[in-house]
């Protein structure tokens, strides 16, 4: 008789139990979904509040560009400020927009720099840009830190790259330039195949046939420079007379660290053609 009495209280205790679990569970569900649509709401807010000021910005860059254009640099100068002041990130688009022409603007370089080293900016603006700001600047070797920093990034622009060859040859490195080359070719979307045939020509030289000089300066300047140096070996074979032959095969021995062959190449190059300013250039670039 007890056991029948109890059995009956024990169940509706157990049932209450259990409701009162699956009304707490469905609480905490509800106040879950509200927390999070709460975020996602202050989210799309931000979002939006962001989308608003980099577009205001922007809007702003543009009228200078106008007032710029027409010998107005005061007014572009206090419109880049306002762009600068409503979204320090646009740093970047005003070095790609403006370019060499902020050099005539030097009251807005300062702003520019103090812009750039928000930590916002060094998020948000890519590499490319901040190196191209210290180009211009003149800082060489800041621009290249930028550069190297955001090479060892899975994804790379292949305009860093670029810039970095722009930049080593200008510090007279071609051996660093060459492998700067290199490493675009490999990040580039597309590849050396296609761009060798684009200058040489569908057919090529035949086996053993030489290639004009102004070729050899094609293929050296897009990068090409493996290409240019097995073609300018055939072309010193077939023409000595030409100087070209000689500079390129001086650049080869530079890049391969030979560096009294280069000086020789550059020599034999100037031999032929005294005024050829990049022999020239070769040859005080290692004997200065």
């Amino acid at each position: 008789m007890d056991a029948q009495r109890t059995g009956p209280a024990n169940g509706g205790v157990s049932g209450r139990r259990a409701t009162s679990r699956f009304i707490l569970y469905n609480a905490l569900l509800w106040l879950a979904v509200f927390f999070a649509g709460v975020a996602y709401l202050s989210f799309i807010r931000e979002y939006g509040t962001g989308l608003t000021t980099r577009y205001n910005a922007q809007t702003l860059v543009n009228s200078a560009a106008e007032a710029h254009a027409q010998g107005d640099a005061f007014q572009a100068t206090q419109q880049l400020r306002r762009a600068l002041e409503t979204y320090p990130s646009i740093a970047g688009a005003i070095v790609d927009r403006f370019g060499a022409d902020l050099l005539g603007l030097p009251v807005l370089r300062a702003e520019l720099r103090a812009a750039m080293n928000t930590p916002a900016a060094q998020r948000d603006i890519p590499a490319v840009q901040r190196a191209k700001f210290h180009i211009l600047q003149g800082e060489l070797a800041e621009a290249e830190a930028v550069l190297e920093e955001a090479s060892g990034r899975s994804r790379q622009d292949p305009g860093a790259w670029l810039l970095l060859v722009r930049i080593r040859l200008e510090r007279g490195d071609p051996a660093a330039a060459h492998d700067a080359f290199a490493r675009y070719w490999a990040a580039a979307p597309h590849s050396r195949e296609p761009a060798v045939t684009a200058i040489l020509g569908e057919d090529g030289p035949g086996e053993g046939e030489s290639v004009p000089p102004l070729v050899l300066y094609r293929l050296l300047h897009v990068g090409l420079w493996d290409e240019a140096f097995a073609l300018a070996a055939t072309l010193r074979e077939n023409n000595p007379d030409i100087a070209e032959g000689w500079r390129i095969a001086g650049l080869e021995a530079e890049v391969n660290g030979a560096r009294e062959e280069a000086i020789a190449h550059y020599e034999r190059a100037l031999e032929l053609l005294p005024n050829h300013l990049a022999a020239r250039q070769g040859l005080e670039r290692l004997t200065d």
